[in-house]
């Protein structure tokens, strides 16, 4: 499904399944509104970046959805979280995707409580934002003795239990903000960038609280082997080995063109 306004939408809908579908480079992948008891597994969410709206995913006030073992490759926004299990007894999982050359990953509302784990999160510029003053509480970035995989994690792995030994955070640093509509964005991520993050992370004016704390990130990517249908009605097979999908993440940064006024606004 391409070039529309929305890939897949459910609206006041109970019990469904969007399972292996590919969804390219529409104003908005798969929007999940008003609905119940939903999963989406096995998918291929690719290139929305363009419109008022770019996202992969859009999770808006629905209770007890699972999205699984998909692909969500180079959107403006991966997975926008507003208003997940807001029911009393609901529980929502967004677990072992791969989620990989976003311009920001996840983007989570103080209204969305999930379960966030086992997901491979790789060269995205940023791998989750906060809307609002912070994110709810009952956001879970650990099952269990598992978090998640990040390739911008810079701890180790003494005992080589595949989990590494330091938590991993995600901080925002006030003094790094740039509006994402300036054309300083350009600087984002340049080598002088890096060096002052690295020393405002280190020697911080103001300490703030973390986005996120992931307390057992895993030190490799969660192997993940899914098969989609094509138009061809031909199974397409792809693995989520680390050195493929850093290269693809890599590739889909490098053809984003973030000084295209249609793709950021």
């Amino acid at each position: 499904i391409t070039h529309c306004r929305y890939g897949l939408h459910s609206m006041y809908g109970l019990n469904i399944n969007f399972i292996a579908n590919t969804v390219k480079d529409n104003l908005l992948g798969l929007a999940l509104m008003y609905s119940k008891v939903l999963v989406a597994k096995h998918n291929l969410i690719l290139e929305h970046r363009r419109g008022t709206s770019p996202y992969g995913f859009l999770l808006k006030d629905i209770d007890n959805v699972t999205i699984e073992d998909n692909l969500i490759e180079a959107n403006q926004i991966g997975i926008f979280a507003d208003g997940i299990s807001m029911q009393l007894g609901s529980s929502s999982d967004i677990q072992h995707n791969t989620i990989v050359g976003n311009i920001c990953g996840i983007s989570v509302q103080s209204s969305a409580k999930f379960s966030f784990d086992g997901n491979n999160m790789l060269e995205n510029l940023t791998d989750v934002t906060k809307q609002g003053e912070h994110i709810n509480a009952n956001v879970k970035w650990t099952a269990g003795k598992q978090g998640n995989y990040w390739s911008s994690y810079r701890g180790y792995d003494k005992n080589r239990d595949g989990i590494g030994d330091l938590p991993y955070r995600v901080e925002q640093i006030a003094e790094l903000d740039i509006d994402p509509h300036s054309p300083s964005q350009a600087l984002l991520y340049t080598p002088g960038y890096l060096v002052l993050e690295s020393a405002t992370r280190l020697f911080p004016i103001f300490k703030g609280e973390p986005i996120l704390i992931d307390s057992a990130p895993m030190i490799s990517p969660k192997l993940i082997t899914q098969a989609v249908e094509n138009s061809g009605n031909r199974s397409i097979i792809f693995s989520g080995l680390s050195a493929l999908v850093v290269l693809g993440g890599s590739f889909s940064i490098i053809c984003y063109k973030p000084f295209d006024k249609e793709a950021i606004s």
